[in-house]
């Protein structure tokens, strides 16, 4: 038995549409803009980027369970892409705003990333408020 979905979904179901709220609707707009961030210069992709960009890379087993990545930048983009077995291809803002993806079955993914060294990218996850941020480089080992 799952009490999340066997029992709390379910009550807190209604037939019924709530009312429209334009200040809630609002507030929500700004909470959206303020968790984006501000806009910053895209700086130049390090050879790196380029070099991996478009190849798979299969992972060693890891506490997260990915098995793979694939990373596709571009020179000049203000956005990444990561692409995982099992997973949606997430978007990854370059200009330090999150950029979001939808997830089946669950919320929206923020992600924003950099390069913190010629061979060193980082990204920060936000889901629902709740914030990490990973140096996935040094946690996870890749192979082509």
């Amino acid at each position: 038995m799952n009490l999340i979905t066997d029992y709390i979904v379910p009550s807190v179901r209604s037939e019924n549409s709530i009312p429209s709220n334009p200040e809630a609707h609002e507030r929500l707009e700004a909470l959206i803009l303020s968790f984006a961030g501000t806009t910053q210069p895209v700086l130049a992709l390090p050879d790196i980027a380029l070099n991996i960009s478009n190849k798979k890379f299969q992972l060693e087993p890891n506490f997260l369970g990915w098995t793979d990545m694939t990373f596709f930048f571009e020179q000049g983009s203000d956005e990444a892409t990561l692409i995982m077995t099992d997973s949606p291809d997430l978007k990854i803002g370059l200009d330090h705003r999150c950029q979001l993806t939808e997830s089946p079955n669950s919320r929206p993914i923020g992600l924003r990333g950099q390069w913190i060294e010629s061979d060193t990218f980082i990204w920060i996850t936000s889901s629902l408020g709740i914030l990490s941020a990973a140096q996935r480089g040094s946690n996870l080992k890749a192979t082509k």
